[in-house]
């Protein structure tokens, strides 16, 4: 695993600032997704190994996900194409909601949300809007969201169209979430409010305030799982915990993760403290039984 995951240390220029890209249009109607031929893009160099065939044609199976590409685009009306990750075992399963951070990309998202859930949920992947460009980016157009409000009918679009193009193999209720950093923080009211939609959150370098706990998000079974890479997130994120401990007359249950040194990113050594803990972030959830 250590081997693995090293890979994803980023071996390209990190210090940039703005990028712009030109957003393609809308599409009427949501569609199967189009296959990404890996790899797919940096911070991570190398794709993740997953026995998910990695084929560049377009999938159009429905009996089982093993027919699926690792990672496929899937048109959202009204907005920019999502990413799709798709699990390796069949049958119908959960989804994760993976929200990348400011400038970052749905693409990396997926593919660090795929390896915590081991490749066991459908990973979808809002993009956002385009930010702005400059040369040092190279290839890689960067994205955003405006505001907590528009991550939220993104991902409510995302989900409306994932249902209906894979019907058969999506179970969209008791959803599961993974956001960095922006992708964190503008959720937490989303997740807070909604405990027996979101079951499962984790919340990367981000998100660990605004956190209060309910007899209703402990009734819903949520879980709720901080991962710092900062002394900043690790001391926010250790109150939360606390807190969610104490207030509640039911505790929701929830812990914090570091990785020591290093610093505010979506990869790398952030990556293995949070799939130490898929095991425990999806107990009780029968949906993940062996």
């Amino acid at each position: 695993m250590h081997a693995i995951l090293s890979a994803l240390r980023p071996r390209w220029l990190i210090n940039a600032w703005f990028v712009a890209a030109c957003a393609r249009p809308p599409s009427p109607t949501p569609a199967p997704a189009t296959a990404i031929a890996p790899p797919i893009a940096p911070p991570i160099a190398t794709p993740i190994p997953t026995s998910t065939p990695t084929s560049t044609s377009t999938s159009t199976a429905t009996a089982t996900s093993i027919a699926h590409p690792a990672f496929a685009h899937l048109e959202v009306p009204g907005y920019l194409d999502a990413v799709v990750s798709f699990p390796r075992v069949p049958g119908k399963r959960p989804v994760m909601v993976a929200v990348h951070g400011l400038r970052g990309r749905a693409d990396w998202s997926c593919r660090i949300a795929r390896h915590v859930m081991q490749a066991r949920a459908f990973v979808l992947c809002p993009e956002g809007k385009p930010a702005h460009a400059v040369a040092s980016d190279g290839d890689y157009a960067r994205f955003t969201f405006a505001s907590p409000a528009a991550l939220a009918k993104e991902i409510d679009a995302g989900l409306d169209a994932l249902a209906r193009a894979y019907p058969d193999e999506v179970d969209t209720s008791r959803l599961l979430y993974y956001g960095h950093s922006l992708g964190a923080s503008f959720a937490v009211a989303m997740l807070r409010d909604a405990p027996a939609r979101w079951s499962r959150v984790v919340m990367s370098e981000g998100g660990y305030g605004g956190w209060w706990p309910s007899a209703k998000a402990h009734a819903a079974g949520q879980r709720v799982l901080f991962a710092c890479g900062t002394p900043e997130c690790l001391n926010g994120a250790t109150a939360s915990v606390r807190a969610l401990a104490k207030a509640a007359r039911d505790p929701v249950p929830a812990k914090v993760v570091y990785a020591e040194g290093a610093g505010h990113h979506s990869y790398g050594p952030i990556v293995d403290v949070m799939e130490a803990e898929h095991a425990w972030l999806v107990e009780g959830d029968e949906r993940f039984a062996p």
